[in-house]
C-alpha cells in the first residue's frame, strides 16, 4: 500500500482539503499528548464512540502534521481550523486514517491463539493446571 493510499482528506474551517495520515511518529505524538496508548485511544474513538475534544484535536494535529514536530501547525492552530466544522464528519475520517496506519494488522486476536501444549518440557503437570480455589474453600480440600 503506497503512502497516497494511507492518506485521508478532510475539509476544515479554512475551506481547504487537508491530508491526514498517521505515521509511526504521529502515533507516538498522540500518545505523548494524551498520556495513553494508541490502542486505548483507538478503541475509545473507533469502537466505544467515547470521544473527547482534546482527543479529537490531538489526533487531527498529529494526522495533519504526519507526526513531524517541524510542521508549522500547533495544536492550538489545529483547534482554530476545527471551528465550525461537523465533528461527526471528522471522526470517521480520523478513524479511517488510524485504521490505515495498520494496513497489515493480523486477522486474529491474541486471545484466539491455541493454548500451548506442554509449556515446559518434562513438566506434564503444567499442561492441565488445577482449578483455582473457589470462595470459601481451602487449599488441599
Amino acid at each position: 500500500m503506497s503512502n497516497a493510499d494511507l492518506t485521508k482528506f478532510v475539509k476544515l474551517a479554512d475551506g481547504e482539503e487537508h491530508p491526514i495520515r498517521f505515521t509511526f511518529n504521529a502515533l507516538v505524538a498522540v500518545e505523548g499528548l494524551l498520556g495513553e496508548s494508541i490502542t486505548k485511544i483507538f478503541t475509545r474513538v473507533a469502537v466505544e464512540n467515547d470521544i473527547s475534544f482534546t482527543a479529537i484535536r490531538a489526533l487531527l494535529w498529529a494526522g495533519l502534521n504526519f507526526g513531524d514536530p517541524n510542521r508549522p501547525l500547533t495544536p492550538a492552530a489545529v483547534g482554530e481550523l476545527m471551528e465550525g466544522i461537523d465533528i461527526g464528519e471528522l471522526v470517521p475520517v480520523l478513524t479511517a486514517a488510524m485504521e490505515n496506519a495498520f494496513p497489515n494488522k493480523p486477522k486474529s486476536k491474541i486471545g484466539d491463539a491455541p493454548p500451548v501444549k506442554n509449556p515446559v518440557p518434562g513438566r506434564e503437570d503444567l499442561e492441565n493446571p488445577p482449578e483455582p480455589p473457589t470462595e470459601g474453600s481451602t487449599i488441599g480440600n
